[in-house]
């Protein structure tokens, strides 16, 4: 029987052998892996967008009538939309498909974290014989 190789471990519970693919609870084998992929999921931003278009029209309101309470409005929708818009970053996942099904198995907001387990899971299915 071969020895067991790890191309990748981490704390987060992800081991890569040659033998077994392992994500926390769940274990795949490798001669079931059939490829590999990064998938990118971008955040909705239109919402954040239209806040801080309507708290513009909102401010410009306040200054065209000279009313407080509508520029301060408005700042608000401004500032709001903003907040929304600073916290909408991508998220990338890593999708394996198996003989099973595909399964996403990583998620992370860093885009280099997930693209190393990406490149262990190639090694290991390349390493592995076909059979």
């Amino acid at each position: 029987m071969a020895k067991e190789f790890t191309y990748y471990a981490d704390a987060n519970g992800i081991k890569i052998g040659s033998s077994r693919l392992v994500f926390g609870e769940h274990a795949y084998s490798t001669s079931s892996v059939r490829s590999v992929s990064v998938v990118r999921e971008n955040q909705i931003r239109w919402p954040g967008i239209a806040v801080n278009f309507a708290g513009l029209a909102m401010a410009a309101y306040g200054i065209l009538l000279d009313s407080t309470s509508w520029l301060i409005l408005g700042l608000v929708g401004m500032i709001s939309g903003a907040i929304n818009l600073s916290r909408k970053r991508s998220k990338f996942g890593l999708m394996v498909r198996t003989d099973e099904g595909s399964f996403f198995v990583v998620a992370s907001n860093s885009k280099a974290y997930v693209e190393q387990i990406e490149r262990a899971v190639r090694r290991t299915i390349e390493a592995t014989p076909e059979g």
